[in-house]
């Protein structure tokens, strides 16, 4: 009975109407300690019961009401009060929640990549390694500021990392801090010291939103509308879902609609290899979008032009030490940086002068901070800041064999300077450096460059009698580039050309190695033509090792190039180690390869990247571990834009065979066409001339390997090249190189 009883109790409530009440729930942006920004319509939202009444009432004496849509959303746009607090924030529906210590102030949202997201601990850090001697007393001020530094006025949210393919998302996930030692440690220190100057001139609270992700390209951080603007970039947006907009859905859309007072931003070290001419174009099209969804209008949107960085164990880039290259990625991102301050109330603050030459995370944030500060007291405070940017590119004039240049941004006048660490900038009488000069043939020089008004500098080189085009700066490391204005701001990185697409069109035209043959037997203006004392080196993995031996294909390109030219002294040197892929290839580059001071790389490379996804472990447990397509196409990348860097142009490579059935059914067939396409397109986005060994090969074998035999054609092994397979490679690189291929290779 008592079991029977369970039942009809049971049955009774099954049968009773269900009523649930949710609990009226705002966006985790709305939590104690929180910062409101001043004196707006603030929208305040989160979630409810479909149709039910929500109210927000400030303790300020101001309160918004309105009833949840049919998915339980609801928002109401409350006035917010003058600076200060702290308040209470009361949200009533069938339940009430109390939000308390809410200050109203100024509030600014603070995304890119690493150098944004680069908390105060790290930089706090000294390591030999990653930071010049010069700087080790601004981590030394840093780690005291983090460690004393108190201030329940300045607060940070830092949004967690979420990504998300082709959905919006509307939740996040975060908490209000304070400054103070426990929680300074985890704030950004470019927003941080930012902010610091804010509170040291308004005096009002500040509130950071923190949302960065390190090593992050800009597609991801661009809405999926802000793909639209035209038919490539739409198209770009469809073929790459899991790239474009995903950290823009899981991480801003979920802030939006959220009262800011505007943008910082710093990133672009991803983007120096990676749709590099298209940056001004994704980077306007991302302010615009952001805007038209925050539905705030133009607020204003600065940005870090990149900061000076060389990479680790290189050479110097001082010229005349380095020799002006036509292309370089880091400069170009900076250029396409400055040009998107075409888009309205946008500012940059330039950083090239305060970066380290070994690591790309610039560790004196406190400048950085203090420099875009500038432009928000100036033109969003209107406080009396003499001037908030350095010397920016405004116009030129040809006049004979000089070109006059015209800047903004002058102050009280241009002047040489010169900055170490936190100190002041201190002016000099020293010549200015890094300018760089050529005519038609794009035959860039180290120009002679004087300040010849407060606002212009005449550039010009004896041996350019028609210039056509001036640079700045144009170097991953211009550290010593020392034109400032005389506040001690450092001018921005530029070209005077109209549009960096015309700089891409120039060096495609003029430039040897810029355009790619579809086959390595097509005869194309891409290929190399030799001068006296080049020096090829032939970066890869255990072909080339054996290729150095007297019938190798790295010793008979050695011998057909001493042959067909003796007077030339060129030298040919092996860089190939066994077993190694793209990451091992990045490891040693600097020693192999950089060190040799060569002018031409070839880069043969991707045989063990893609084999080892199926090569057994030795022992037989499992198998070895091979390259993804991401590292493999940004390994490349990363070793070409090291290479033309210092002046040396890439023969890139499509790897071989792993199995020479003519059939295409090798096992590892498909996984080396797709990694030969990324080599195709990393030749085609880097300006890098393309050998195609994997096309090569495979019309070679359909035409010579009528058995479908596994081996013995081109291979002794399935990979490793015969005397067939190495005059094969060699007759393929001659060709390459525009040299004659001598009768002893064609048998």
């Amino acid at each position: 009975m008592k079991h029977q009883s369970i039942k009809v109790a049971l049955g009774v409530i099954l049968l009773t109407p269900c009523v649930s009440l949710a609990d009226v729930v705002p966006s985790a942006l709305f939590t104690d300690h929180m910062v409101i920004q001043r004196e707006i319509q603030a929208p305040v939202w989160g979630s409810a019961d479909a149709g039910e009444k929500v109210s927000v009432t400030g303790s300020w004496g101001e309160s918004a009401a309105t009833t949840a849509d049919a998915s339980g959303k609801w928002m109401v746009k409350l006035k917010t009060p003058e600076a200060g607090g702290p308040h209470t924030l009361i949200l009533k529906g069938n339940n009430m929640v109390t939000i308390k210590d809410v200050l109203s102030g100024e509030v600014w949202f603070c995304s890119g990549q690493s150098n944004m997201e680069w908390r105060m601990e790290q930089l706090a850090k000294v390591s030999a390694k990653r930071t010049t001697p010069e700087h080790i007393p601004t981590a030394d001020y840093i780690k005291k500021e983090m460690e004393t530094a108190s201030d329940a006025l300045l607060r940070q949210f830092t949004v967690a990392k979420t990504k998300s393919p082709m959905k919006p998302l509307s939740t996040l996930k975060g908490t209000w801090l304070d400054s103070s030692p426990q929680n300074n440690p985890g704030f950004s220190g470019t927003a941080y010291f930012f902010a610091r100057e804010l509170r040291r001139e308004l005096n009002v609270p500040v509130g950071l939103i923190n949302c960065a992700w390190g090593g992050t390209r800009i597609e991801p951080w661009m809405p999926a509308e802000a793909f639209q603007a035209d038919k490539e970039m739409a198209a770009y947006y469809q073929k790459n879902p899991k790239q474009a907009a995903t950290i823009f859905n899981g991480m801003v859309n979920p802030v939006i609609p959220y009262a800011i007072r505007g943008t910082i931003w710093y990133q672009g070290e991803s983007n120096r290899d990676y749709n590099t001419l298209k940056y001004e174009q994704h980077f306007s099209a991302m302010i615009g979008t952001w805007r038209k969804l925050w539905a705030q209008g133009e607020f204003p949107f600065y940005f870090v032009q990149l900061t000076n960085y060389q990479g680790r164990s290189r050479a110097s880039y001082d010229p005349p030490a380095m020799k002006p290259v036509e292309y370089d990625g880091w400069p170009t991102i900076c250029d396409q940086q400055r040009r998107t301050l075409r888009v309205k109330n946008t500012g940059m603050t330039v950083s090239s002068d305060i970066g380290e030459a070994h690591d790309v995370h610039a560790h004196n944030k406190v400048d950085v901070g203090k420099r875009l500060a500038l432009w928000a007291l100036k033109h969003d405070y209107q406080q009396p800041v003499p001037v908030c940017s350095g010397p920016l590119y405004k116009s030129h004039k040809i006049d004979g064999k000089q070109v006059i240049i015209e800047f903004d941004h002058a102050g009280s006048g241009l002047m040489t300077g010169s900055k170490t660490g936190m100190e002041a900038t201190q002016e000099t009488q020293d010549p200015l450096t890094y300018f760089q000069i050529c005519g038609a043939d794009r035959q860039w020089k180290w120009a002679q460059a004087e300040i010849t008004s407060a606002d212009t500098v005449t550039v010009s080189h004896p041996e350019v009698s028609n210039p056509t085009v001036v640079r700045y700066a144009w170097s991953t490391n211009a550290k010593a580039a020392n034109l400032y204005n005389k506040e001690g701001l450092p001018a921005s990185i530029f070209s005077t050309e109209a549009e960096i697409r015309d700089h891409a069109v120039a060096a495609e035209a003029v430039a040897p190695a810029k355009k790619q043959a579809a086959s390595s037997n097509e005869k194309s203006p891409s290929k190399a033509s030799l001068k006296k004392n080049d020096r090829i080196v032939f970066l890869g993995d255990s072909i080339t090792q054996l290729g150095v031996k007297e019938d190798g294909y790295v010793a008979l390109t050695s011998q057909a190039i001493a042959k067909a030219y003796p007077e030339l002294g060129i030298e040919v040197v092996g860089a190939g180690i066994s077993g190694h892929k793209v990451p091992d290839c990045q490891k040693r580059l600097d020693r192999d390869v950089l060190q040799k001071n060569p002018t031409i790389v070839v880069i043969y490379i991707g045989i063990n990247d893609v084999w080892h996804w199926s090569l057994p472990k030795r022992g037989g447990k499992g198998f070895r571990k091979g390259t993804t397509p991401e590292k493999f196409e940004s390994g490349l990348k990363d070793m070409i834009s090291k290479i033309n860097a210092v002046g040396a142009r890439v023969i890139l490579c499509t790897p071989t065979v792993i199995g020479e059935k003519s059939d295409g059914s090798n096992p590892d067939d498909k996984r080396l066409d797709e990694y030969a396409d990324i080599s195709r397109k990393v030749a085609k986005d880097t300006g890098s001339q393309l050998l195609d060994f994997r096309t090569a090969s495979i019309d070679y074998l359909k035409a010579h390997n009528p058995e479908n035999a596994e081996r013995g054609i081109l291979t002794g092994d399935r990979v490793h090249m015969n005397a067939a397979g190495n005059r094969f490679l060699a007759t393929n690189v001659l060709r390459a190189l525009n040299v004659p291929v001598p009768a002893s290779l064609k048998k």
